[in-house]
């Protein structure tokens, strides 16, 4: 099934049930934005509250396709060529309160956009329209800049899942973005966190998917990054990253910083 087809059957299912009408958030509209070739496989689809579980799921059987639900909320429906993610609805505990408090947005539909990764990745686009949307009015001033920022301050956005951090570095490589001095500052400053990932709920597999995706995308861009955030040994040695340093001879840099980074934890 065409992914319009697919779209027209969850935006019929969201008029029948009485749904606000759903949007396109993420990679797809921040891309037809930026004017790019699109190769769509990964559809991310949200209303901007709690009832894109009761969509997602009512549009399953509209597709006559199984869901999948994911331990974070968010569900998946595999079409054959596509995916289509229907939000998990996350909302951020400390960044509503710091919404409230310091910007005094107290509008529940957009405390999701708020609580997503990156202000390019706020960018909306309708089902059942072209326009593209920019909901925190920074989305795509960010895209023209070429910048890499999270949408509220680093402490919040990046402490609400860590794993932002190495999804920044892939996107500054995938479009050439320049990661923000807010997130660089985070991380140096944080650098406890990510010296045992395991027992932050960072896999290592994703750690090392992620700089790995990065590296095909721009080698010496992302060893850049990583040396700026002083995460050099936070970085699994597998995959490409390890081919590149035995490639460029840092390996003695790794166990180097990798040794310091120990002691000054330990200290």
């Amino acid at each position: 099934m065409l992914l319009n087809d697919s779209l027209n059957i969850i935006l019929n299912v969201s008029r029948e049930y009485l749904i606000k009408t759903p949007s396109i958030v993420g990679g797809l509209p921040r891309d037809m934005y930026l004017d790019k070739d699109i190769i769509t496989k990964d559809v991310d689809i949200t209303t901007n509250d709690a009832d894109i579980i009761r969509l997602s799921v009512l549009s399953s059987e509209s597709l006559g396709v199984p869901f999948k639900m994911f331990s974070d909320g968010h569900t998946s429906i595999y079409m054959d060529d596509y995916i289509l993610d229907f939000s998990s609805n996350f909302q951020s505990k400390n960044g509503i309160e710091y919404l409230r408090r310091e910007r005094g947005i107290t509008d529940p539909d957009l405390f999701e956009v708020y609580s997503r990764d990156f202000t390019i990745n706020t960018l909306h686009k309708s089902v059942d329209g072209e326009e593209i949307t920019d909901p925190t009015g920074e989305g795509k001033r960010d895209i023209d800049d070429g910048v890499i920022r999270t949408v509220l301050p680093p402490d919040i956005t990046l402490n609400d899942d860590l794993r932002r951090v190495f999804r920044a570095i892939k996107l500054s490589s995938k479009y050439g973005f320049k990661i923000h001095e807010d997130i660089i500052k985070f991380t140096r400053e944080n650098l406890y966190k990510f010296s045992n990932p395991n027992s932050w709920s960072i896999k290592e597999g994703y750690i090392t998917t992620a700089i790995s995706e990065a590296i095909a995308y721009n080698e010496d861009k992302t060893i850049s990054n990583i040396n700026d955030m002083g995460l050099l040994p936070a970085i699994p040695l597998s995959g490409m990253f390890k081919d590149y340093l035995i490639k460029t001879r840092m390996l003695d840099k790794y166990f180097k910083d990798l040794d310091n980074l120990d002691g000054a934890i330990s200290d």
